[in-house]
């Protein structure tokens, strides 16, 4: 099952046009960005601890985690 790690509307969107089932599971994560690291660092990161927390309640699925910076 495809999880999506993200309230984002617009991922949902994307998702749901692409005729894609998923579920919806966010992360209760700290997603303070390390200032000491590029913001492509920083992003992965986040989304990397989003997947993580996610894919411990649902080992086996594929988990789709993003993060945006504005």
């Amino acid at each position: 099952m495809l999880i999506l790690a993200s309230q984002s509307p617009r991922r949902r969107e994307l998702l749901s046009m692409l005729g894609l089932e998923f579920e919806i599971i966010t992360a209760d994560i700290d997603e303070t960005m390390d200032p000491t690291v590029s913001v492509e660092e920083a992003v992965a990161e986040v989304c990397r601890k989003k997947a993580e927390a996610v894919g411990k309640s649902r080992p086996g699925d594929l988990i789709l985690a993003a993060d945006t910076i504005v």
